[in-house]
């Protein structure tokens, strides 16, 4: 019933088998490349991306799609990238803190002083 309730609404896959067909190709196309991952693990990759990686796989650089990704996380990982991001993200959550701390403290009875 939910599958039919969802093609009313989206008659451009047309039957009920080309729906699942379309479903089905994109799923194992997604597993092909890497983006979604049994264990549970999902990416949602820039098409841009995507595309430089499928090329450098294409040209032999990485064996997969995959295998790119892990590379890069790994060089991400010994150049302290990762560690970057997680101090940057670690100083913006620190600023909504004191932000959150001084409209906590406002006091709209208090004069202002100019």
């Amino acid at each position: 019933m939910e599958i039919d309730s969802f093609l009313e609404k989206n008659q451009r896959f047309g039957s009920r088998s080309e729906f699942m067909r379309h479903a089905a190709v994109e799923l194992m196309t997604q597993l092909r490349v890497g983006i979604l991952d049994t264990s549970g693990i999902n990416l949602k990759i820039d098409k841009v991306l995507l595309k430089t990686l499928q090329s450098a796989k294409d040209k032999g650089f990485f064996y997969s799609i995959e295998d790119a990704i892990v590379d890069i996380a790994n060089q991400a990982m010994i150049n302290g990238l990762v560690t970057k991001i997680i101090r940057e993200k670690v100083e913006q959550y620190k600023n909504i803190q004191r932000e959150m701390y001084d409209l906590e403290n406002f006091d709209l009875t208090k004069e202002n002083e100019i």
